[in-house]
Formats: C-alpha cells, sequence, structure tokens
C-alpha cells in the first residue's frame, strides 16, 4: 500500500509541476507553438489523478517545452530599447 501511494505522490507533484509550468507561460508562447494550453493542463491533470504524472510531464519537456523556443534578449530589454 505504501509503494502505490508514493507513486501516486510523485505522479501528483510531476504533474503539479507541469501544470504550473504550463499556466505560467504566456497565451502568445502557446500560439507560436501551436499547442492548446487547455488541452495539456486538463491531460496532465487527469495524468496526475490517474497516477500518470511523471509519463505526462515528461512527454509536455519533450514535446511541447522545445516548441515554445528560446529567447536570447530579455523582454526587458527589448521593452526598454522599442524606441530607440
Amino acid at each position: 500500500m505504501t509503494t502505490a501511494l508514493a507513486v501516486w505522490l510523485l505522479s501528483i507533484v510531476v504533474g503539479g509541476v507541469a501544470v504550473i509550468d504550463c499556466l505560467r507561460r504566456p497565451q502568445s508562447e502557446w500560439v507560436t507553438a501551436d499547442r492548446a494550453r487547455s488541452a495539456w493542463v486538463t491531460w496532465i491533470v487527469l495524468g496526475a489523478i490517474f497516477c500518470l504524472g511523471v509519463p505526462m510531464g515528461v512527454v509536455y519537456l519533450v514535446a511541447v517545452v522545445p516548441r515554445f523556443g528560446r529567447r536570447t534578449v530579455p523582454i526587458e530589454f527589448e521593452k526598454a530599447n522599442v524606441n530607440r
């Protein structure tokens, strides 16, 4: 019983971290990545509930996060230099 509880708690924690990452990203990044935030949040939450949070978190990290792209210039610096 304790092993099952540990797996479920690990699933909840990993799924929770992935959901927090999903929700912290602006909608513009999701549009650029051509992915639906609501669908990913739903799948990750359902996966976490049914002990699939770890695989769903890994799939999110491998399949979605790289599509967001990486910014080389911080947004604040970019906004500050718009009028120059």
